[in-house]
């Protein structure tokens, strides 16, 4: 039975295929089992961690030390993906959708807080306690920047930051998490770092770094952790990062963004040659021309009230070296998105023939 008060979370994870599913046995799962994360989170609220999977990965997930551990602090349901939904896809992407769809339906018929996982994203210790924190004063929604780094690399290094319990738990700083991430972006990051020449296809992010081990965010697409519905009628079931939050929480200052990696940390992982379709490539004219232009097609208000806070990411102190770099970049960050507004709001404007009082001129028959 519930107990009153308690607010009830629903963990929702999409793995299927071997790579993914050891990753999330051997890595990313352990780090959710780290002292502040899940077992924090067990004393306070009621968990149940949902996990889309084949049938080939949820026999792998189950025989782990890493699954044993996980029920001793959530009730763990497995909902099945079919090879056939698998193989008639179009992209992982649809797989993904169609599985957030269903999660966003038992969410609601469960009255759960909606917490969603990647397979391949690694988070800090104390991250999801942080959460139930912010969860608890108020905020609906709770969204994050994470940027990707190379699998093979991060890996390699991470080791060298992480403490391992005797319940397969894997423990990870906020900064030293940063540590490794910084030191082995991905090219998809890599390429949304702010240049004048040149843009990535996908700028749903930009990057300015402010030290070797610190960098600022400007982000118009957040990850959302948790989504707490104000009202689920309003509640779009589509993908978990598109019009979703927009929808299901009415007031905006319910929506809290973590703008310092001390708050809450994470880092995913993605093979070297994958996102190969989000190149950088030239800019014809103007970079901030082509970032307005996508803009128009890929952002809504939402989307465009989050680039406007910078988001400090940094694996060391916050010492007054590292505060003045940071504060140029959030000036330059600053600049550049005052051109790229510029840049939006002159594509968001009728021609000059259609403005009122300068109507072309229409012949009429004689």
């Amino acid at each position: 039975m519930r107990e009153a008060g308690r607010i009830r979370y629903g963990f929702v994870s999409v793995v299927y295929g071997g790579a993914f599913t050891r990753l999330m046995a051997d890595v990313t799962l352990p780090t959710n089992l780290s002292p502040g994360n899940l077992p924090a989170l067990a004393e306070d609220a009621e968990v149940t961690f949902h996990i889309y999977a084949t049938h080939a990965s949820q026999s792998m997930l189950r025989a782990t030390p890493a699954f044993s551990t996980l029920e001793t602090f959530a009730r763990v349901i497995f909902h099945d993906i079919g090879s056939e939904s698998i193989a008639n896809a179009s992209s992982p992407y649809e797989v993904l959708s169609a599985c957030h769809q269903r999660a966003i339906r038992i969410a609601r018929e469960r009255d759960e807080a909606l917490v969603v996982l990647s397979p391949d994203a690694i988070w800090s210790d104390g991250s999801f306690a942080r959460m139930h924190e912010i969860v608890k004063q108020g905020a609906r929604a709770v969204m994050m920047a994470s940027p990707r780094a190379s699998k093979s690399a991060f890996l390699g290094e991470l080791s060298n930051y992480t403490e391992q319990g005797d319940d397969a738990s894997l423990s990870i700083s906020h900064r030293d998490l940063m540590a490794c991430m910084l030191d082995n972006l991905h090219p998809y990051s890599e390429n949304l770092l702010w240049r004048e020449d040149r843009t990535s296809s996908w700028p749903s992010q930009l990057y300015w770094r402010a030290g070797k081990q610190e960098m600022l965010v400007r982000a118009f697409h957040l990850h959302p952790l948790v989504v707490r519905p104000t009202n689920w009628d309003t509640a779009i079931p589509e993908t978990i990062d598109g019009r979703f939050v927009a929808a299901a929480v009415a007031n905006r200052s319910d929506i809290h963004v973590v703008r310092d990696s001390d708050e809450i940390a994470a880092c995913e992982m993605t093979n070297t040659l994958e996102s190969r379709a989000h190149l950088v490539t030239p800019n014809r004219e103007s970079g901030t021309k082509r970032i307005a232009a996508w803009m128009r097609r890929a952002t809504d208000a939402l989307h465009r009230e989050y680039v406007e806070l910078p988001i400090r990411l940094h694996a060391g102190p916050l010492d007054s070296a590292a505060e003045a770099r940071f504060q140029q970049c959030e000036r330059e960050s600053a600049r550049v998105l005052a051109c790229i507004q510029r840049d939006y709001r002159a594509l968001e404007k009728p021609p000059a023939a259609t403005r009122t009082g300068d109507r072309p001129h229409v012949a009429t028959q004689p």
